[in-house]
């Protein structure tokens, strides 16, 4: 994927389980799905650190859409405003929350 052309990407959703993950390495840091799409050209990806629970996930994904495509909130406002409504909607358990991360 590091050869695909995707300067033109603003947003990259990895909404799959640990697509955040990747190996470390001394010399080149981390390697993983998020190294190869940065390479390519994305501007932000939203990944997983950990397996998702399967409704909060959906749920999260489709709340992060709405603000963004419908409140037409730019992604960085749309990704934390979604966090602090899962924080809400799941006090005490960020395992339903926390799994998301935005990388630019």
């Amino acid at each position: 994927m590091a050869s695909l052309n995707l300067s033109n990407t603003k947003l990259l959703v990895l909404a799959a389980c640990e697509t955040g993950l990747g190996e470390p390495t001394i010399t080149e840091g981390i390697n993983g799905l998020q190294r190869g799409f940065k390479i390519s050209g994305v501007d932000s990806m939203i990944m997983s650190l950990w397996v998702v629970n399967d409704v909060a996930g959906a749920d999260f994904i489709k709340r992060f859409y709405e603000r963004l495509l419908v409140n037409r909130e730019d992604r960085h406002t749309a990704f934390r405003n979604t966090q602090l409504e899962m924080m809400e909607r799941y006090p005490r358990k960020p395992y339903f929350w926390a799994p998301f991360v935005m990388l630019d």
